[in-house]
């Protein structure tokens, strides 16, 4: 490997992005490509634009005909530099083709990351002759990586289950990039606490599937699942399964894939587990929500922020100059009980005070750090906001800052979009996951959000009220959050054409859907997707006629491949 560059840091951040790529936690530090030309054997399967199955699906996928086609059984990698793989180290070939690897963004630190503002695009020629992944930032070469994952996944599949027949893929063009910035994932894990084995298994399934938010309701009525004593010794809040540590092990685990994970404390209301540490903070007539006219509270909630703050202000264990500059934090306002208060100002007192002072100065709260190098951007449930509190327009109660989620319907949806707050998709029906057999995947595929310059994308939401493991988690949640994934990435103007198209797999001759296909990939991330169909029959849909859907890429003009030779803003990588 041959590295040119400034400062060591931007060598460590690059490595600390190669780990993260390759299905079966392929990690790599040198990768090679055999060249491969098309095999004259009857039994030689071809793979080209057509019969490759991602998910999501790229933007554009062209074949390029002026170059040779890559032979995948003669695919090979330093075997010494790889992990936790099953079918390369059947592979014993020298000849190697090169891969190319260029980041394009040029900032004066691409160590600070956002999934708000930084690019994902990335680009794609596989051929014979070399193989080029370039991309506009470490986010954009992540998502590259997942994509040539899951086509050499495609061809080794067809391989094995055909004899180890040849599989050769014909040159190609990838040009992709994410429809909407933001496309989350919410799991409770207050009503049922998830192991960390088993959120790192949710984790692997999101960065399959592109997705990028990992947000974590960690405190409901049924438990305060944060564990504040082992930090702060005056915290009573000492029951907790979620320390310190494991927060810190799953920031890092998230930021290696690219997706950053967003902690949420509910309040005021949904805050019953707050009594058994602190009941003289609750109201007497309503045992889930918080006396927000004592001074009390405002201390409790204040130091539980600190906590939030620390982990989240904190150096990652991994590589400390890889971390997200724009924090997200989810301050929780869902359902308010009006009827535990008759003073309405003193709910919009409380409101101002935890967005206004504790998020947007965060990080003058807290005793002994004084780096202030980051900004923390408030998410709320804000159907009741809008609806009900009628704030859409107080700025000192709701400032311009906070991130607008809305989950009831298409009205307050409509609603909220008058106020133009950065908004968070999560509509209900069918968005939430805890029914798998009446929001069933192909419903949830179906809904589109609607066209507002305010969306900045979705969340699919799984509350764990009847779940009692931690794998029928997992089946209840995937596939089906994959299918908001697409629909985030791609956004596919005729849904139903997408899902059932077929592709290439298994034996290599007979087609599988793509939903059968994305089942199988997820599998091997050691996740449990649902693979048992509901006993009611899913709704059918319409099939739309794609003379309404426009054609994408049709007179799209393939870019020359870039130099082998490349040499690059920050860093020069070079794999041979």
């Amino acid at each position: 490997m041959a590295l040119k560059h400034d400062k060591k840091k931007h060598f460590i951040l690059f490595t600390t992005v190669i780990i993260c790529f390759l299905f079966l936690q392929l990690t790599m530090r040198n990768d090679h490509f055999v060249n491969g030309l098309q095999s004259d054997t009857p039994n030689n399967i071809i793979l080209n634009s057509e019969t490759i199955s991602m998910w999501p699906q790229p933007q554009i996928i062209k074949n390029e005909n002026s170059k040779i086609n890559l032979n995948f059984n003669n695919l090979c990698l330093d075997k010494s530099a790889i992990v936790g793989n099953d079918w390369i180290s059947q592979l014993g070939f020298n000849n190697c083709v090169k891969l190319s690897i260029k980041r394009l963004m040029k900032v004066n630190n691409p160590c600070q990351l956002s999934i708000l503002e930084t690019s994902e695009k990335y680009e794609i020629w596989l051929n014979g002759n070399y193989t080029t992944i370039q991309a506009d930032s470490i986010f954009g070469l992540l998502r590259g990586f997942q994509t040539l994952s899951q086509i050499l996944d495609q061809a080794n599949t067809i391989s094995k289950s055909n004899n180890n027949a040849q599989v050769s893929i014909s040159p190609i063009y990838i040009l992709d990039y994410p429809s909407y910035p933001y496309r989350g994932l919410m799991l409770d894990i207050a009503r049922h606490f998830i192991s960390l084995e088993s959120l790192k298994r949710h984790i692997d399934a999101m960065e399959l599937v592109k997705m990028n938010a990992f947000h974590l309701h960690i405190t409901d009525d049924e438990s305060f699942s944060i564990n504040i004593a082992q930090f702060d010794g005056q915290s009573k809040f000492n029951t907790g399964q979620l320390t310190m540590n494991i927060l810190k092990e799953l920031t890092d685990y998230c930021t290696e894939r690219g997706i950053q994970l967003i902690p949420e404390v509910d309040t005021p209301s949904h805050s019953k587990s707050w009594s058994k540490a602190y009941p003289s903070i609750m109201y007497p007539t309503c045992s889930n929500t918080l006396d927000m006219s004592k001074d009390e509270t405002y201390q409790v909630v204040k130091n539980v922020y600190n906590f939030i703050f620390t982990f989240m202000n904190g150096t990652s264990t991994n590589d400390e100059n890889v971390k997200f500059s724009n924090k997200l934090l989810h301050t929780g306002a869902d359902e308010i009980d009006a009827s535990c208060f008759t003073n309405e100002q003193t709910y919009r007192n409380y409101q101002s005070f935890i967005l206004n002072h504790v998020l947007q100065n965060g990080s003058g709260f807290l005793t002994g750090f004084s780096n202030t190098n980051f900004k923390i951007f408030p998410i709320v449930w804000a159907d009741d906001l809008i609806t009900d509190r009628k704030i859409g327009n107080n700025t000192n109660v709701l400032p311009r800052d906070t991130i607008l989620q809305i989950w009831r319907n298409e009205q307050v949806l409509s609603e909220t979009l008058k106020y133009y707050y950065k908004t968070i998709v999560s509509i209900s029906e069918p968005w939430y996951l805890d029914a798998p057999c009446s929001r069933t995947f192909e419903k949830i595929y179906q809904y589109k959000p609607p066209i507002h310059p305010s969306i900045i994308g979705g969340e699919t939401c799984m509350w764990t009220s009847a779940s009692d493991t931690d794998k029928g988690l997992e089946e209840i949640v995937w596939p089906r959050a994959a299918a908001i994934s697409e629909r985030l990435w791609t956004n596919p103007c005729n849904p139903i054409s997408f899902w059932n198209s077929t592709f290439l797999y298994n034996n290599g001759l007979n087609k599988m859907n793509r939903k059968k296909i994305l089942i199988s990939k997820l599998e091997k991330t050691k996740l449990g997707p649902q693979t048992w169909e509901c006993s009611s029959p899913a709704p059918s849909y319409p099939l739309l006629s794609n003379n309404n859907c426009p054609q994408v890429g049709v007179n799209f003009i393939i870019p020359e491949q870039p130099s082998i030779l490349i040499v690059m803003h920050r860093f020069h990588i070079l794999l041979q």
